[in-house]
């Protein structure tokens, strides 16, 4: 009778002694006789893809912990079948899965046909409401941060296999924890291992991308939405016309210009104008955050004893931050010598240290500079072309 009781329950069918009322669930309502409800969380907004999401803090009886209890809502009594399949399916993935910044899931049932899902407890802040309080900043080395940490998540869902999507990165689906302010990327609602066919077109528009919005998701298509979150973030605003987005700069000048060269290639229409892969984005922004300005003291510690264009070049064989700040260092001594060490990295891979080198060279106002500056104008990156014309131009009539 014990064991009958609790399979009644764990599927949809417990007594009516303990079927749950209708609606938001009230402080002290006990779930799957284990879990009691403290109280409600914010309610994720409801779109026309996706079902509205109830979160809920618990407390686990059992074991005398907090934990986070999910509830997935919608019209379940239209087709049964189809949400109890979606749900295992959510449930599965994020159960199978281990990663820092994703919510650890630690159980699922259904009671009274309501759905719910029980999660680590995290103590923070949904996104989208930090970037709705107008006393918070935000920092651009904070947004950059946390992009990162994305990445690194979608590297880690896209190498699964098969990859998985989550077809649904926006502000209101990742989640800051208090302590350390790490990003949790929340929602699996609408998650899907790639499959070779997919007709059903999905997304909210202004952070979808446009094929998955005519139902052909792929990896890329989470880097694009990633880019349309840090946009948001950066500038406070969501995009009015599908698929445009405004300069994150010509909305808030103080981001650099290497930040914004990121976000504006996640975005790019097409798929082949993107990052190849979640790596490669991870590689750009860790570029924008290492060339962000840093302390005076720090730039102006004294180390240059002897020849200060020599220990420059020596740090031009270092990658990361440490490359970018030697050829910061290198155009603001104005040395014509350094012209030989900077041209070389014309043709690096990394947009950020081609735009670093291109201003550098402009800085110098080396004429010898324009025949190579000429072959940028055939460069796949519209960014690198302009900024190699605008290089020319500066050159040319610092000349005259």
């Amino acid at each position: 009778d014990i064991g009958k009781q609790y399979i009644d329950n764990r599927y949809g069918k417990a007594p009516s002694s303990t079927l749950i009322p209708p609606g938001i669930l009230k402080a002290d309502t006990i779930l799957s006789g284990r879990y009691k409800i403290v109280e409600s969380h914010k309610s994720l907004e409801k779109s026309d893809f996706y079902q509205v999401s109830d979160f809920y803090y618990a407390m686990d009886t059992r074991l005398e912990t907090l934990c986070i209890v999910k509830e997935l809502r919608g019209d379940i009594s239209a087709d049964r079948e189809y949400y109890r399949k979606r749900f295992k399916e959510e449930a599965k993935i994020l159960a199978d899965l281990s990663h820092p910044n994703l919510p650890k899931v630690i159980d699922y049932f259904i009671e009274s046909e309501r759905y719910f899902m029980v999660i680590d407890y995290i103590k923070g802040f949904q996104l989208d409401d930090l970037i709705n309080n107008k006393e918070l900043n935000i920092t651009e080395e904070q947004v950059l941060l946390w992009g990162i940490d994305i990445c690194d998540v979608l590297e880690y869902l896209h190498r699964q296999k098969p990859p998985i999507i989550h077809r649904d990165i926006r502000p209101a689906n990742l989640f800051i924890r208090e302590s350390d302010w790490t990003v949790i990327l929340f929602n699996f609602n609408v998650a899907r291992r790639q499959e070779t066919k997919c007709t059903t077109g999905i997304g909210l528009m202004g952070y979808a991308s446009p094929e998955q919005i005519a139902g052909r998701p792929e990896p890329r298509s989470d880097v694009y939405s990633l880019g349309a979150t840090l946009h948001h973030i950066l500038t406070g605003e969501t995009t009015k016309v599908p698929f445009q987005f405004k300069p994150v700069r010509e909305t808030n000048p103080s981001i650099s210009e290497y930040t914004e060269l990121v976000i504006k290639q996640a975005l790019g229409f097409k798929l082949d104008e993107r990052f190849d892969n979640a790596e490669e984005m991870k590689e750009a922004l860790l570029d924008a955050y290492e060339s962000l300005p840093q302390k005076a003291a720090e730039e102006d510690d004294g180390t240059w004893t002897w020849d200060p264009l020599m220990e420059l070049a020596e740090m031009l064989k270092k990658d990361g931050y440490k490359k970018i700040k030697a050829i910061k260092e290198i155009s603001a001594l104005k040395d014509p010598r350094a012209l030989e060490y900077l041209l070389p990295l014309l043709e690096d891979e990394s947009i950020v240290i081609k735009v670093n080198t291109i201003h550098a060279i402009e800085t110098l106002g080396a004429k010898e500079a324009i025949p190579c500056l000429e072959k940028l104008r055939e460069d796949k990156s519209k960014e690198i072309r302009e900024k190699a014309i605008k290089a020319i131009d500066s050159i040319i009539n610092s000349q005259s």
